[in-house]
C-alpha cells in the first residue's frame, strides 16, 4: 500500500464490525462493496482469528482492518462477560475496542440497549 493510500485511510470514517456483521456481509456477497463507502473497517484481532467463514486472512486481503485490546481492556471484557450473559465475548472485544477509540460500533447481536441502559457504552459513539 503507498504512503498516500495509507493517508487517505486515516483519513476515513472509522467503524469497528463485530463477527455477525463480517459473516452477514460475507453471506450477501458485500464485501467488497462495503469497503468502496468511505468508512475504514475495523475487526478486534479475536475476531480475525477466529473466523473461519469468511477467514480472517480473507477480510485482511480485502482492506478490512485488525486492532487489538490491551491487557488492562481484555481483563474489562472477561469482568464483563460475567456481569452480562447476552453479549458474546467476541462482541465485548468489539464493544470494548469502539470505547477506546471512540468510534462506531455496527453490530448485529448484542443487546446493545441493555448494556447503554447500565452505562457500559456511554462512551461508545453508536452500537446498531
Amino acid at each position: 500500500m503507498t504512503n498516500f493510500a495509507k493517508d487517505v485511510i486515516a483519513e476515513l470514517k472509522k467503524l469497528i464490525l463485530d463477527t455477525s456483521i463480517c459473516i452477514d456481509l460475507y453471506h450477501g456477497k458485500l464485501l467488497k462493496a462495503v469497503l468502496q463507502l468511505s468508512y475504514k473497517f475495523i475487526l478486534p484481532d479475536v475476531i480475525i482469528e477466529e473466523l473461519n467463514e469468511p477467514s480472517g486472512e480473507l477480510l485482511l486481503e480485502l482492506g478490512f482492518s485488525k486492532e487489538g485490546t490491551t491487557g488492562e481492556e481484555t481483563k474489562d471484557i472477561f469482568t464483563l462477560r460475567n456481569a452480562y450473559a447476552g453479549p458474546s465475548t467476541n462482541d465485548l472485544f468489539a464493544l470494548l475496542l469502539a470505547k477506546r477509540m471512540a468510534v462506531q460500533l455496527s453490530q448485529a447481536t448484542m443487546p446493545c440497549a441493555m448494556l447503554q441502559s447500565k452505562k457500559v457504552l456511554q462512551h461508545t459513539a453508536y452500537c446498531g
